[in-house]
């Protein structure tokens, strides 16, 4: 049905992607209509999102005004390092206080 195609990688920190959908490029305003009315669309899009290979990411799309909305939608994946090693030093601090409960 939908399918996402990276179009850029201008780092290694960076993911940009496109969705079509039967060949053709989905625009801005077809993807906002999916959003609103397509619960599969919702889910397809959130898998996307789930896949993305960082542990802590953002996703953004480009400033959108109506004259803007037929262009091919597009969204970027970024990793956010910080929150990486925020995540690792929270999951080692519950790996200690399970290791002492079980200890007592």
């Amino acid at each position: 049905m939908w399918q996402a195609y990276p179009i850029t990688q201008t780092q290694s920190t960076t993911l940009q992607f496109q969705i079509n959908k039967q060949d053709e490029l989905l625009s801005f305003a077809h993807v906002i209509q999916l959003w609103q009315n397509s619960a599969p669309f919702r889910s397809y899009f959130n898998f996307l999102l789930a896949e993305v290979p960082f542990e802590a990411f953002y996703w953004e799309v480009a400033l959108m005004i109506k004259t803007k909305t037929s262009l091919p939608f597009e969204y970027l994946s970024s990793l956010i390092a910080h929150l990486c090693a925020i995540s690792f030093h929270i999951k080692a601090l519950f790996k200690n206080i399970l290791l002492q409960i079980k200890q007592s």
